[in-house]
């Protein structure tokens, strides 16, 4: 079930609803969550099902972070299990440009972060003379960072 904040915080209500994803409710909290913990641990297709599962669920507000999110795992599989290539490249461009508007955090997601992160291994690969994944990609893939359905980080 949501928590409603409006009683609580008036007319700041919806903002901190869309930082802090108080709008969405535990099982899709959840679901995201698990999908972010495959994402982090490099099982890149999973982590691209279970944000799609979670963005047909959520509100259109929050549908453009969970967008972001399915492009980047899709894109990181893409490079890791396909030879990357320009599609890849593509996919992370699109994230970034959908991650650029949700800075500094949405739905307890560290987006500035993440796109920081993403933007300088988006730069790595493009500066390589051949695509495909290095030695050493996995461990400068960039994570995402969030806030547990409990509290800390």
């Amino acid at each position: 079930m949501a928590l409603d904040l409006t009683s609580e915080c008036g007319s700041f209500a919806p903002a901190l609803q869309r930082l802090y994803g108080v709008g969405v409710d535990a099982a899709q909290r959840e679901q995201l969550e698990e999908a972010i913990d495959r994402y982090n641990r490099g099982d890149y297709f999973a982590a691209q099902e279970g944000f799609e599962r979670v963005f047909n669920t959520v509100g259109s507000d929050d549908q453009p972070l969970v967008r972001a999110l399915m492009m980047i795992a899709c894109g990181m599989h893409l490079h890791f299990h396909r030879g990357g290539g320009r599609g890849a490249l593509n996919l992370f461009r699109q994230g970034l440009m959908l991650l650029d508007d949700l800075r500094p955090e949405r739905l307890g997601v560290a987006t500035a972060e993440l796109y920081e992160g993403l933007e300088a291994y988006l730069q790595d690969l493009q500066e390589r003379r051949k695509p495909g994944a290095g030695f050493f990609d996995r461990w400068l893939a960039p994570r995402i960072r969030y806030r547990p359905l409990g509290g800390a980080s």
